[in-house]
């Protein structure tokens, strides 16, 4: 994780607030072009995406007794 010494909660928190930045911004950008469209659902699916990668991570980190995600 980037930001050491962090709870899961608040790095999860801080990951989907930055898939939601990247993503509003790139559909902003999709908008000015001619031939793309900005379809603010395409921001619900990636945030959606980012959601599911964190409950694989959680899932995985929860099966074994092997702590090597972890840096807390």
């Amino acid at each position: 994780m980037s930001l050491p010494r962090m709870a899961f909660v608040l790095n999860a928190v801080l990951a989907l607030a930055g898939t939601a930045a990247v993503a509003s911004l790139d559909e902003l950008h999709q908008s000015f072009l001619p031939n793309r469209t900005g379809i603010p659902s395409d921001v619900l699916l990636d945030c959606s995406g980012a959601v599911v990668i964190l409950l694989l991570y959680l899932a995985l980190r929860s099966l074994g007794p092997s702590r090597r995600f972890d840096r807390d």
